[in-house]
């Protein structure tokens, strides 16, 4: 007689949906901290973290409430203390540089927080369980570890952008 079939999903299908999730969680922060530019890097982030947890494993996306736009929250707060809402929108989209580096600061930690426990939970997978494109996943999720913390520790003004090269651009 064969034993039933256990209800538990083995270890390494476990672990590619804890991975999955926390790639689509780490997307929805990312996404959030774009606030809906579409040609914002945090945009563009999120999409590829997106397309990396599809190639982990074909897992929906967790019901998570949507969260709102930095200046959304910021301009509901406003909105109590008097001011007309209207009012309180126009003066939430006026943001000092140093309001959005430390708004992205803090997306880039809670972003890297879930890259690493996605990145965590692929390396849990034993080898007789890995899938063949694990080495592939894990090396995109660590290359987006890097472009988070790039992104959430820009050079300072008086340094310019790196163009392919160390090197500074000479005047003409």
């Amino acid at each position: 007689m064969t034993p039933p079939p256990s209800t538990t999903p083995a270890p390494s299908r476990l672990h590619l949906e804890v991975a999955a999730t926390e790639l689509h969680r780490a997307a929805a922060h990312a996404d959030a901290a774009g606030d809906d530019d579409p040609f914002s890097p945090w945009t563009a982030l999120a999409g590829h973290i997106r397309l990396v947890a599809a190639q982990v494993a074909i897992v929906p996306e967790p019901p998570t409430p949507p969260m709102p736009p930095a200046s959304d929250r910021a301009a509901s707060n406003r909105s109590t203390s008097g001011a007309s809402p209207a009012a309180a929108l126009r003066l939430g989209s006026w943001r000092t540089r140093d309001d959005v580096a430390d708004r992205a600061t803090d997306a880039g930690a809670v972003v890297l927080r879930h890259l690493g426990f996605s990145a965590a939970a692929l390396r849990d997978i034993r080898a007789q369980d890995a899938p063949v494109n694990l080495a592939h996943c894990l090396a995109h999720v660590d290359d987006l570890c890097r472009h988070v913390t790039a992104l959430a520790d820009p050079p300072p003004d008086d340094e310019p952008a790196a163009l392919g090269t160390n090197e500074r651009r000479r005047p003409r």
